[in-house]
């Protein structure tokens, strides 16, 4: 990835480049520029160009200082529950955006979600969403990275929306205790824990609200069809009573102060 500049409009971009080894690859990164070009929403990165040069396919993104994993790792775990809520609406927006338009993002975790300085919290890297289709509305192709699967991906099961809930409850304990669970695992112990072993919850519950707890509980539900549903999240007590006017504003504050 590289820092570049747009000489006619002097904005800053992010370049990625990319080297396809196989015609997957090849196939995953042409599936990369085809769903951020039709995803505009505030809450996805924004795509820009994409050409290619000496066997590399490089595509000019919008520019964003971190991912939410570097704040995580700053933070060492210690993010108050309102800026966790914040950043929950954030990412629930995004998603919110993409399963209307019946996509799936299959890989939500902390290195894929952006921040920015002033507060804009962005869904990054599609090479592994997906496009549902009324004569394919389900899949069962396993991709993701394993602490953040879900259940049905494990299992090779059909799937639908409902695994970006899962993922992004992975998330949600990821950004109160610093990791997800299993991430020291070897994989295939990852996925046979996941498969297996009850939905992990926070391990010091007492320490977080009980909006917060069932706000989390509600995403990692093993069953998909009882899973909670963007929409159900967007409006739990969790976001409404966390999430004001001013939390943009604090949580910039409180990136400059972590």
């Amino acid at each position: 990835m590289y820092l570049v500049k747009n000489r006619e409009t002097e904005e800053l971009c992010a370049l990625k480049r990319i080297r396809p080894r196989t015609n997957e690859e090849l196939e995953s990164i042409k599936n990369e520029i085809a769903l951020t070009q039709i995803s505009y929403h505030p809450n996805i990165i924004s795509y820009y160009h994409a050409f290619e040069h000496q066997s590399c396919i490089y595509l000019a993104l919008e520019y964003m200082q971190n991912s939410l994993y570097e704040v995580i790792t700053e933070n060492e775990g210690n993010i108050p529950e309102k800026q966790i809520a914040y950043i929950c609406m954030e990412i629930l927006q995004g998603l919110s955006f993409m399963h209307r338009q019946n996509r799936i993002h299959r890989d939500i975790k902390s290195d894929n979600i952006l921040i920015n300085s002033k507060g804009d919290i962005k869904l990054g890297d599609f090479g592994y969403a997906a496009q549902l289709t009324l004569e394919q509305s389900n899949r069962n192709t396993i991709v993701g990275t394993p602490s953040w699967m879900a259940p049905e991906i494990v299992k090779g099961e059909t799937y639908g929306c409902s695994i970006d809930i899962w993922s992004f409850g992975i998330l949600v304990i990821e950004l109160a205790e610093g990791e997800p669970p299993y991430i020291d695992d070897p994989p295939m112990k990852a996925m046979f824990n996941i498969a297996t072993k009850p939905p992990p919850t926070l391990k010091d519950k007492f320490k977080w609200s009980s909006d917060f707890r069932e706000f989390l509980g509600i995403c990692l539900v093993k069953e998909p069809e009882r899973r909670a549903s963007v929409s159900r999240l967007l409006s739990h007590p969790f976001l409404e009573y966390n999430v004001g006017e001013s939390a943009r504003e604090e949580f910039v504050e409180f990136l400059g102060t972590s």
